[in-house]
């Protein structure tokens, strides 16, 4: 799977950059839309593919983002991932870290180029506390918000490596029964209990300790999703031909509908999503409907669509209230939602007998 963040992002990311153009000409609605993807495409590659050692002139490369329409979310995105990645003077970052927690006050989903969700932003947030910490020699402080972030994206752990100072990450030497703790909270179900017990666990001896823990974690918020969620009805999508349904409207007459969470510079996405109508030919006389739901904008979903020639319904979630409900953290990632709209599996393609249990359990209504 991959994590939908900048950060990731970021590393994917290839170095092509698309030719520039000064303005966008007045032709067809529908080179309008393509060369808008195109300039969106020019200030993502811009901001993101050379950015990092050898240190390059990036406010040079702001300036010609704002030039070529980046708006001022896409830019702090990009000062966010410099910071992360790359470093910086500890008076910069710390001064940084309360414009990036503005602008997530006010984080439009349909303006990202790097975070999906603001969970993301926050665990930047957190990452930036933790360089401020190391800056200032304060290794409790940075255990504390290095938790902080691993708690909101586990998967941050090569980058919270690559970037630690070496006693920060010290082995505490565990005196055993941590992940234990780590059970018996998650079994009280009691968010704070589980929250407390993770982040002592993970201190404990980190190397050997992070990855169950946070494997213990990602099943925890996926079972409490399914189990808690039930998404509304009339929340709004966007179909790439430009109208606007609902969940009600695309579920009409059907038991369900299938959702796949991607994004074109996804590379696990784009591998799946060839499989996708055969799988919604298969559950379609179940009575589950299927559409692709992209996570970026109506101009990457429409590429995405004429690269595998899609029938089936391609979407896109602009304001990404659903997957903040569902916690779609990490793509691609298929979620079944019955008609009262309850939500009866949330994971990945390669839980096959977790969605077929799924699919077999609405059968048999």
């Amino acid at each position: 799977m991959r994590k939908r963040s900048l950060f990731f992002f970021a590393l994917a990311a290839t170095s092509t950059l698309f030719a520039a153009t000064d303005a966008l000409s007045a032709a067809t609605p529908a080179a309008e839309s393509e060369q808008r993807a195109d300039r969106r495409t020019e200030i993502r590659n811009l901001l993101y593919s050379t950015m990092g050692p050898p240190r390059i002139d990036v406010e040079a490369k702001f300036r010609r983002a704002r030039e070529l329409g980046a708006t001022e979310q896409q830019i702090v995105e990009a000062k966010a991932f410099h910071f992360v990645v790359v470093g910086g003077k500890t008076a910069d970052i710390q001064s940084f870290v309360p414009q990036l927690e503005k602008a997530l006050e006010k984080w439009d989903a349909s303006a990202t180029l790097a975070f999906p969700t603001q969970t993301f932003g926050s665990a930047a947030v957190h990452v930036l506390r933790a360089r401020v910490a190391i800056g200032a020699g304060n290794i409790a402080a940075s255990r504390e918000a290095f938790g902080n972030a691993l708690w909101l994206e586990p998967d941050l752990i090569e980058l919270v490596k690559k970037i630690h100072a070496d006693d920060v990450l010290a082995k505490a030497k565990a005196t055993g029964g941590v992940l234990d703790a780590l059970d018996k909270a998650i079994a009280t179900g009691n968010e704070a209990a589980i929250r407390k017990a993770f982040l002592t666990a993970i201190w404990t001896d980190f190397d050997v300790i992070i990855k169950p823990a946070s494997e213990k974690i990602e099943v925890w918020r996926k079972s409490s999703v399914v189990v808690a969620t039930a998404v509304p009805l009339d929340a709004t999508f966007t179909h790439i031909n430009g109208n606007v349904v609902s969940l009600r409207q695309l579920m009409d007459g059907k038991k369900a509908i299938l959702f796949d969470f991607h994004a074109s510079w996804c590379g696990p996405c784009m591998q799946l999503l060839p499989n996708l109508p055969k799988t919604a030919e298969r559950l379609a006389p179940k009575g589950i409907v299927t559409a692709a739901l992209n996570v970026e904008n109506v101009e990457d979903a429409k590429k995405v669509q004429k690269r595998f020639n899609l029938t089936l319904p391609v979407l896109v979630e602009k304001t990404g209230e659903l997957s903040r409900l569902l916690n779609v953290d990490s793509i691609p990632r298929l979620v079944l939602i019955d008609a009262a709209g309850r939500v009866l599996f949330n994971g990945h393609e390669s839980e096959k007998e977790k969605f077929q249990a799924a699919v077999d359990k609405l059968s048999a209504r």
